[in-house]
């Protein structure tokens, strides 16, 4: 494997706001994007050592179905006529 190009990107100003993960992968798309005609029908690999894609790319199948998730699961099935408004108490119960 050795480099065969680079490229760089001036961030707008949007996107300079963009979190240090969101620029990671912005960075991986536009690199994909703009060599696009290059890397069509091959495979692709990716290095990077940011540790938060690291850990998304690692990370296991979360908890997204309702009924895995009891508290989700339980809030979704709450109608709106089943919610009871009070007022804001300032004291906690004891139990």
């Amino acid at each position: 494997m050795h480099v065969i190009a680079y490229a760089s990107c001036m961030l707008d100003r949007a996107q300079c706001n963009y979190h240090t993960t969101e620029k990671e992968l912005f960075v991986v798309v536009f690199a994909l994007e703009k060599f696009k005609s290059y890397l069509f029908g091959t495979n692709v690999i990716v290095f990077t050592y940011h540790a938060a894609l690291r850990y998304l790319l690692k990370k296991k199948r979360s908890l997204n179905q309702g009924v895995e998730n009891y508290v989700v699961d339980h809030l979704s099935r709450l109608r709106t006529k089943d919610i009871q408004t009070e007022t804001i108490r300032e004291t906690f119960l004891d139990k």
